[in-house]
């Protein structure tokens, strides 16, 4: 049996809310998904990779849409993590493209971030945006969502 993870994670990797902020999101939470086997606040202070697990398969160029190659998505990931992942910044082998690891096109969305609510088996489906937009107020910013599965 697999595990499952519902995330989000501010879309500015910097980004952290304020402490009465992640009370008021994670009360949200609890009434969003009462059977989930746990709510955690994710935020040790460093940028992290919150990925997909088991659920990624591709990413690509935000630019101009070609796939890139796992091995080159991995060395870009390498580099950034010399910096702790402080530096995402990345130029697409595809077009040249200036970007970030944030911003590439994941086929299920993966996001870093400095903070993050996540969901152990939610036991929810797919989250509807006005559940998405209140949350976002709740915490002052804009989100990524990520699911995971390991």
């Amino acid at each position: 049996m697999s595990n499952n993870w519902l995330i989000f994670v501010p879309c500015d990797p910097q980004f952290h809310p304020r402490e009465e902020d992640i009370a008021v999101a994670l009360n949200y939470l609890r009434e969003l998904a009462p059977r989930a086997n746990d709510i955690t606040v994710e935020s040790d202070g460093s940028v992290n990779l919150f990925h997909a697990g088991s659920n990624f398969e591709t990413v690509s160029c935000p630019t101009c849409g070609a796939k890139i190659s796992r091995e080159g998505w991995i060395a870009a990931l390498e580099e950034a993590w010399e910096s702790r992942f402080e530096d995402l910044s990345i130029i697409t082998p595809c077009c040249s493209s200036d970007t970030s690891l944030n911003d590439l096109n994941y086929d299920m969305p993966m996001a870093f971030g400095r903070f993050a609510l996540e969901l152990s088996n939610p036991r929810i489906g797919h989250i509807p945006d006005v559940q998405r937009k209140r949350l976002e107020q709740i915490l002052k910013t804009p989100l990524k969502i990520v699911w995971k599965q390991l």
